[in-house]
C-alpha cells in the first residue's frame, strides 16, 4: 500500500472520529451524520480503502477514544444497543464506495449499505433487548428514515462538488 492510500485512509478515519461522536439522542439509538460522512469515506476512497478507513476508526473507538456517538467509547459500545450500527457502517462504506456509472446506480449502491446498515442494527439491537421486530423497527429504524432520506440526497447533490474541488 503506498504512502498517499495510508494518508487518505488515515485522514477519512480522523475525519469520522471527529464527525461521529456529534449526535441528538432521541431515545436509545442517537441521531448523528454518522450515515453521511461514512458516504462521504466510501465515495472518496473507493469499496475497499473505504472499508479499511472504517474499520481503522472502530479500532481507534475500541482503544478507548471517544469517537462513537455521544463521545462514547470501547468495546462496551462496540458491543451495546448501538454496536449493529457501528459494524453497519463497513457495509455502508463498502456500498458507498463502488464507483457506480450513473446516478441511478449510486443511489441504488448507497440504498443497500443504508438497508444493510438498519438491519445490522435493528437485528443487534432485537437480540440484545429481547424485543419483537416490530418494536426494534418502530425504535431503530423508522425514525432515521427521514433524516437519511436527506442526508443520502444531500450526499448525491454536493457529490459531484465534493469529488471537483475538496477530496481532489
Amino acid at each position: 500500500m503506498q504512502t498517499k492510500e495510508l494518508t487518505k485512509i488515515s485522514l477519512m478515519s480522523a475525519c469520522l472520529c471527529l464527525i461521529c461522536p456529534l449526535s441528538i439522542s432521541i431515545g436509545p439509538i442517537p441521531i448523528s451524520l454518522a450515515s453521511f460522512m461514512v458516504m462521504v469515506t466510501g465515495y472518496y476512497l473507493g469499496s475497499k480503502n473505504a472499508t479499511k478507513s472504517i474499520v481503522l476508526y472502530i479500532m481507534i473507538g475500541c482503544i478507548g477514544l471517544p469517537v462513537f456517538a455521544g463521545f462514547k467509547s470501547g468495546f462496551t459500545t462496540l458491543f451495546g444497543i448501538t454496536g449493529g450500527y457501528i459494524i453497519g457502517y463497513i457495509p455502508l462504506a463498502f456500498f458507498s464506495g463502488i464507483q457506480a456509472n450513473s446516478h441511478i446506480h449510486r443511489i441504488g449502491y448507497i440504498l443497500m449499505g443504508t438497508l444493510l446498515l438498519y438491519g445490522i442494527g435493528l437485528i443487534w439491537f432485537q437480540i440484545l433487548t429481547s424485543s419483537t421486530f416490530t418494536e426494534s423497527f418502530l425504535i431503530c429504524v423508522l425514525p432515521f428514515i427521514p433524516a437519511d432520506i436527506i442526508k443520502i440526497l444531500l450526499f448525491l447533490i454536493i457529490q459531484p462538488k465534493l469529488k471537483k474541488d475538496i477530496l481532489t
